[in-house]
């Protein structure tokens, strides 16, 4: 999954710790594909990047908004696992959260 992921660099580090393990997945149009990908027997392709735009909230953004997703097959999987996850400018922001 993280080959149709960007991410500005000033959130890398908070998108890659909310997709956690699910930025190995690999992604596919079916199970051939899958085993074709995993052994090598078929090139990986890069999608063209599609953006994602979301108007931000003082303090807070959507991680939705803050992810560019390169294959649009694949974004309502990225909405659904960035769904409940908002990023904080600082600390005191994020405690304001709960």
């Amino acid at each position: 999954m993280g080959n149709i992921l960007e991410v500005d660099p000033q959130h890398g580090a908070a998108i890659e710790a909310a997709l956690s393990h699910n930025l190995r997945t690999i992604l596919a149009d079916d199970l051939a594909a899958a085993r074709g990908l995993l052994t090598g027997k078929l090139p990986v392709a890069v999608p063209e990047l599609t953006r994602v735009d979301v108007t931000p909230v003082a303090h807070e953004s959507s991680a939705v908004g803050l992810v560019r997703v390169r294959d649009e097959r694949f974004s309502a999987l990225v909405r659904s696992l960035l769904a409940n996850v908002l990023i904080a400018d600082d600390l005191d922001a994020a405690l304001a959260l709960r």
